[in-house]
């Protein structure tokens, strides 16, 4: 049960913690939860569902949350800055294949729709398998692996130019 790394990404997070748990998808840690599906398609996510099966303290989760307990659906945070739901990429995840793997969890500014390219390895991101071209999901293998089992570092990514970088 590893705690969250304080910029990593909600989605991200259980990800890792069913890939860490041996689990093929994050769905078993949502069923033992007893959350629905639909429940981690919106900003709202139940976190104290989460905290019973994680071993994690609410307060660790929150800092992660994508909104808070009585806070307005119009409006949420992402590692507690206040931002408008369109602005994050909850149902199309992005990322880069290499910060990754070097780090090991998902950045939460990946969640963002403005992120295009990674600015340390100056590339575009990854959204679609490099194997079976098929979006990248959150209900996957791991966090390198897709669904269909390829690594997803195994893409090639076109550079960005540096005006996207600074």
């Amino acid at each position: 049960h590893p705690a969250p790394y304080s910029t990593e990404s909600l989605l991200g997070y259980i990800l890792r913690l069913s890939q860490e748990n041996g689990d093929p998808t994050p769905w078993s840690l949502f069923a033992l939860a007893g959350m629905r599906q639909h429940e981690m398609r919106t900003s709202g996510m139940k976190i104290f569902k989460l905290s019973s099966v994680s071993n994690r303290p609410v307060s660790e989760l929150l800092a992660i949350a994508y909104s808070l307990p009585g806070q307005s659906p119009q409006s949420c945070s992402l590692l507690g800055h206040a931002i408008i739901p369109r602005d994050l990429r909850l149902m199309r995840p992005q990322l880069c294949p290499n910060c990754v793997g070097e780090k090991g969890f998902i950045e939460a500014h990946w969640d963002l729709t403005l992120m295009t390219g990674c600015p340390t390895h100056r590339h575009s991101l990854l959204s679609c398998c490099p194997a079976c071209d098929q979006p990248l999901k959150w209900f996957r293998r791991g966090l390198l692996e897709c669904r269909c089992g390829a690594d997803l570092r195994s893409a090639v990514l076109s550079p960005i130019a540096t005006s996207e970088v600074t």
